[in-house]
């Protein structure tokens, strides 16, 4: 059996972000892991750009 199959019969997943997605998963079995997750600078662009210009320093 190929990769491609054994993950399409025992799926891995990773949920990235929204928690109640990850519960709803795990809820009905699924083989989940959570990732807390949120968009640099709150998902401000601009204060975005900032903050990688301050990287570069």
């Amino acid at each position: 059996m190929g990769e491609t199959e054994k993950l399409l019969l025992n799926p891995k997943i990773i949920n990235v972000g929204a928690k109640h997605f990850y519960e709803f998963l795990k809820a009905q079995g699924a083989d989940v892991v959570h990732v807390e997750w949120k968009p640099p600078a709150g998902g401000d662009k601009e204060t975005a750009k900032l903050l990688d210009k301050l990287k570069n320093l």
